[in-house]
């Protein structure tokens, strides 16, 4: 028999900052390497997989200061993410691949810790809910 508990945590201003910026920033990095992934298949026909992106990650944050301010696992996970849902796309799984079209946001944190924002104002997992 498996157990699971529910908690529901108000996090205080600091930590409503913290993770608003790692959800813009993930949400930045999936968007960027989406068009990236865009403009190399229009140009040269050639597909960027997850590692190309990933190497590609450390020269976006020297380019982009503020992307060290969050976790490098959120983003690492928003680049695995990517990957997955452009695998799926290509196989006909799955039809979404616009960010625009995405109805929730995935962040993986560490000690691999999932949470899933439904409507930009709940955090739900399956041990944890956030109300911001």
């Amino acid at each position: 028999m498996e157990k699971a508990f529910k908690y529901c945590i108000y996090p205080n201003r600091e930590q409503r900052i913290l993770l608003a910026k790692t959800f813009g920033c993930t949400r930045f990095v999936y968007n960027h390497y989406l068009a990236k992934r865009r403009d190399a298949y229009e140009k040269d026909g050639i597909t960027l997989n997850y590692s190309a992106c990933a190497k590609d990650l450390v020269s976006l944050k020297k380019e982009y200061e503020w992307l060290k301010e969050v976790d490098s696992v959120a983003l690492q996970s928003s680049v695995k993410n990517l990957d997955t849902a452009y695998i799926n796309f290509l196989r006909k799984k799955l039809n979404i691949l616009d960010s625009n079209r995405r109805r929730h946001i995935v962040i993986r944190i560490q000690r691999n810790l999932r949470m899933e924002i439904l409507n930009y104002s709940t955090i739900r997992s399956s041990f944890l809910r956030l109300v911001l």
